[in-house]
């Protein structure tokens, strides 16, 4: 069960790169991508992405039961553990490598991650030196960037980030799963906008 589920997200994965223009302009699809096994790290929304209601209203993409269900075994990161982010922050926002040197499956050329949050939570301005594409799988957010009106989006609708290009998402009536893709720097990991340099 446990590697069934994440071949079959991996395929979900490779069918949204070859189906959808967006996804496929941005980067290759990595056909040498090897499964690793990797120690699970349980966070609450390993628990809660499965369950989640609220991400299916009949507008979910194809490949959504199949990223919801590694949920249990996954090594969820803890990217802002340290941060002065706030405890409901870590309770409800969940994030998963599916692609990379970290993921499940080993790339030395693609890396992409499964983000959920629950329904009622701010993710903050934060940047990184990658550049970054969401594509939304279930539910809806809002997104801000910087130099841009921020936007509602839903099932399969796209968010581009530039480097270091101050970002944010909020969810609201609903929860979000989206699909995200990074190139350039893979190494340098998100930290949170300082005040000064917010829009």
């Amino acid at each position: 069960m446990t590697r069934s589920s994440f071949d079959d997200a991996l395929a979900a994965a490779e069918c949204l790169h070859k189906s959808h223009p967006e996804v496929a302009q941005f980067t290759v699809w990595d056909d040498a991508a090897q499964f690793q096994s990797l120690e699970p790290h349980w966070i609450p929304s390993a628990k809660a992405l499965p369950l989640d209601v609220g991400l299916r209203d009949g507008r979910e993409l194809v490949g959504y039961s199949a990223f919801c269900a590694p949920a249990a075994n996954a090594r969820w990161r803890s990217t802002y553990k340290d941060a002065d982010i706030g405890k409901e922050f870590n309770q409800k926002f969940g994030c998963y490598q599916l692609i990379g040197a970290q993921g499940h499956f080993f790339s030395e050329i693609l890396n992409t991650y499964l983000v959920y949050a629950e329904k009622g939570l701010f993710y903050p301005w934060h940047h990184h030196p990658a550049e970054e594409l969401y594509v939304i799988i279930a539910g809806e957010a809002v997104f801000e960037a910087a130099g841009r009106p921020a936007r509602r989006l839903g099932p399969g609708d796209t968010a581009f980030h530039a480097s270091n290009q101050p970002h944010a998402m909020t969810t609201k009536d609903k929860p979000v799963l989206a699909y995200v893709l990074w190139r350039g720097d893979l190494k340098t990991p998100p930290v949170l906008t300082p005040a000064e340099q917010k829009p």
